[in-house]
């Protein structure tokens, strides 16, 4: 393994050469915009890029090219222009059992948890470990709750979890061993659309509580202004 240290301007990233056109891109200090770089590389579909795993912090990319001209498709990655955007997430708190795990581990009672969590700003980070699954990183230390020890098979679809630093979305049923607090109204997540995910790494992400009746209303329509603020 080499390193290769390259500054590149908002991006500071130390370049490790793992194999023969295998490298790892590592941020040299906390970045905010780091996570943005991959999405980016994403987004130049180049043909030299065979292959790219994206985290908020680190980046493996498989580049067929020479090291020289990695340089030139980084600097083009980071020239690219996207703008960011918010959006509202409409849940519906459940009864969920796991409440008793986050009163134990935070000392907050669920009312008071929800509202906490309704003023956090969540931003997207890269999308993991299964097809529509969001994590959503910036929740406060004061409001984590630690993974389960053993996954318990989560039966409902949209659902919004918590697990250590992050929130989540579990779009399909699956074993969860995050802690699963509500439901989204809509779908974040369509393989069937171009885009499939409504969120771009690097949005941000607010929670709304809504009601039983407001969430059944809103399946039932076909808006998406919701998402929008």
């Amino acid at each position: 393994m080499v390193r290769l240290n390259k500054r590149l301007g908002k991006y500071e990233v130390e370049i490790y050469k793992m194999d023969s056109d295998l490298y790892r891109l590592v941020p040299k200090k906390e970045s905010k915009n780091f996570e943005i770089l991959g999405l980016q590389l994403q987004n130049l579909k180049l043909a030299q890029i065979t292959d790219i795993i994206c985290t908020d912090t680190e980046i493996f990319l498989s580049f067929s090219g020479k090291f020289t001209e990695l340089n030139e498709v980084l600097k083009s990655a980071k020239q690219l222009t996207g703008q960011a955007k918010s959006w509202k997430l409409p849940v519906r708190f459940t009864k969920s059992v796991d409440w008793q795990r986050v009163k134990d581990q935070t000392g907050l009672k669920r009312k008071e948890y929800i509202a906490e969590l309704l003023k956090v700003e969540f931003k997207v980070a890269p999308f993991g470990f299964q097809p529509g699954f969001v994590y959503l990183k910036g929740l406060p230390k004061k409001l984590q709750v630690s993974r389960k020890a053993t996954p318990v098979f989560n039966s409902i679809k949209n659902a919004f979890a918590v697990g250590g630093p992050y929130g989540g979305v579990y779009t399909y049923p699956s074993p969860a061993g995050w802690n699963v607090l509500g439901q989204l109204a809509l779908p974040i997540f369509d393989l069937n659309e171009d885009a499939i995910c409504v969120f771009n790494v690097g949005d941000t992400v607010r929670l709304v509580k809504i009601s039983k009746v407001e969430f059944h209303s809103l399946q039932d329509s076909t808006t998406t202004d919701f998402w929008k603020r």
